[in-house]
């Protein structure tokens, strides 16, 4: 009997001292890994934002109307950690914003049982429209200020430059 016990034993401890000694089949560990990147794509890509950014600082500069004030942002998108640079004029935020706000309003006087005898807000201007209202005069103001201003047009260029390149260094990269 103490032999079959030896026996069970020495067979459910054998897979662990099987693991524990070194396989002398398989090679060292390397003491290094190294890893390649695109160190260009990245430099690229920034140099690309910094571009957009300071064309958009040289209009700023030159614009005479608030609501085409333009200003950039990073944000990450819901579930990722990338970040991505949005520059945006203030008329647009502002849509956002008043979209957002009259979403909110409506919502509380829907669930809230102490403004159901109460009128309803009024409904407020869908966000496509409010930017719609301002895009031809934005257009213009952009075009306006390239025409005058020689020193934002180079700045359009730098950017749209800096873009391409970033855009076929990255095509090439997924290939």
């Amino acid at each position: 009997m103490r032999s079959i016990a030896t026996i069970l034993v020495l067979l459910l401890a054998a897979p662990a001292c099987l693991q524990a000694q070194p396989n002398a089949a398989q090679p060292d560990d390397p003491e290094e890994v190294i890893v390649t990147g695109n160190r260009d794509l990245l430099a690229l890509r920034t140099r690309m934002l910094d571009a957009e950014r300071q064309a958009y600082d040289v209009f700023n500069s030159l614009n005479d109307d608030r609501r085409f004030e333009i200003s950039c942002t990073e944000q990450e998108a819901t579930g990722s950690r990338f970040r991505n640079q949005l520059c945006q004029p203030a008329f647009v935020r502002n849509a956002a914003a008043e979209h957002g706000r009259a979403f909110w309003e409506n919502l509380r006087a829907y669930h809230d049982p102490a403004t159901q005898d109460i009128n309803p807000p009024p409904p407020a201007v869908p966000y496509e429209i409010a930017v719609q209202r301002h895009q031809r005069a934005y257009q213009d103001k952009m075009k306006q200020v390239a025409e005058q201003h020689p020193e934002f047009l180079e700045a359009l260029v730098n950017f749209v430059e800096a873009r391409e390149q970033y855009e076929q260094a990255r095509g090439m990269a997924a290939e």
